[in-house]
């Protein structure tokens, strides 16, 4: 085979080929190309996920949790599961999220969750129903406290 003359950086020609074959395949393999979702309990805010931002007050209120996708690709339904202490826990479908957009999920919280606080848990796509670029950020945790005594 004979050298067609010098390709990028002096290389041969089939040197440069191999560079345009190499750096795709490359970006490719690290994920560099692909965009995928990326679910968490709250608004994306780059730090630790926060599902909700106060608790409510008392049994049988609605707890109202932010599901956000921080990715690049639009999410199918999803299940989002919550752990009210040591109750049972309840699970509710979660519509899909579009890029860079959340969707409200709305619980019940359980009549004997304050006792006298309430250690709240969510998990979202908690089935794994969604190939996300971070599955390490599906949960928050917080403690609500119960509601104040009144005085006598």
């Amino acid at each position: 085979m004979t050298e067609r003359g010098p390709g990028i950086d002096g290389q041969s020609a089939k040197g440069a080929w191999s560079l345009i074959w190499v750096l795709p395949f490359s970006l490719l393999l690290t994920g560099a190309c692909s965009a995928r979702a990326d679910l968490l309990p709250g608004p994306p805010t780059g730090g630790p996920p926060s599902a909700f931002n106060t608790c409510p007050s008392n049994s049988g209120e609605r707890l109202i949790i932010t599901v956000s996708n921080q990715g690049g690709k639009a999410t199918k339904s999803t299940t989002t599961r919550v752990l009210f202490g040591p109750l049972p826990a309840v699970t509710l479908p979660t519509r899909p999220v579009l890029p860079r957009d959340s969707v409200s999920v709305s619980f019940r919280i359980p009549e004997a969750c304050y006792q006298p606080d309430c250690e709240i848990t969510v998990l979202v796509d908690w089935l794994n129903e969604v190939r996300e670029s971070n599955e390490d950020n599906n949960q928050a945790k917080k403690v609500c406290s119960g509601p104040n005594p009144q005085p006598d």
